[in-house]
């Protein structure tokens, strides 16, 4: 795989014993618009996403080779549900609590759980700049891009004691601050 300075994969490489499959990705900002196949940059896969959400989108138009447009209809959590093609064809998805898909039909599209790219030779969600497994609920990487500007682990105690805190806001209630335990 390459990925370029934002951290998006551009290019996937594919190999077995009996294909070397080349893969090149085409982004507006963060969101892939082309899959590109092959040495030529053969057009495989296109997407239009929802321009009222700028940051938080999700997919609406997906043209697969064949060229047959399908429209993506989503869930409260921004699941792809369904896909719908220009003909009438309906493909039902349906999600396990940590993402893996149970899909009614087979489907081209790799758009799915929170409406990213599952990435079906790694059997990951691709997330821009990490993945993230749905069979376990596991990333693969920390979100270096959540870290508090203060330093502090979301997975760290206050002040590194664990302890219940009876405050002025009740039980339960603790501040957290930099420096040495309080």
């Amino acid at each position: 795989m390459a990925f370029d300075r934002m951290g998006r994969r551009v290019e996937m490489r594919t190999q077995s014993a009996d294909s070397d499959l080349l893969q090149r990705f085409v982004y507006d900002n963060y969101l892939c618009i082309l899959q590109l196949r092959g040495a030529d940059n053969a057009l495989f896969h296109s997407y239009v996403w929802d321009p009222t959400e700028p940051i938080v989108t999700r997919p609406l138009i997906f043209r697969p080779a064949s060229g047959v447009l399908s429209y993506y209809f989503h869930d409260g959590n921004k699941n792809v549900s369904d896909l719908v093609d220009a003909h009438g064809s309906v493909v039902h998805y349906d999600y396990t609590p940590f993402g893996v898909a149970i899909v009614s039909t087979l489907s081209e599209s790799p758009v799915g759980f929170s409406s990213e790219f599952y990435d079906i030779s790694l059997g990951l969600v691709y997330y821009n700049y990490r993945h993230y497994n749905p069979k376990d609920g596991k990333w693969n990487a920390r979100d270096l891009l959540a870290t508090d500007s203060l330093g502090i682990s979301p997975q760290s105690c206050p002040g590194k004691f664990p302890r219940r805190h009876e405050g002025t806001q009740g039980p339960g209630h603790f501040t957290v601050r930099r420096g040495a335990p309080h």
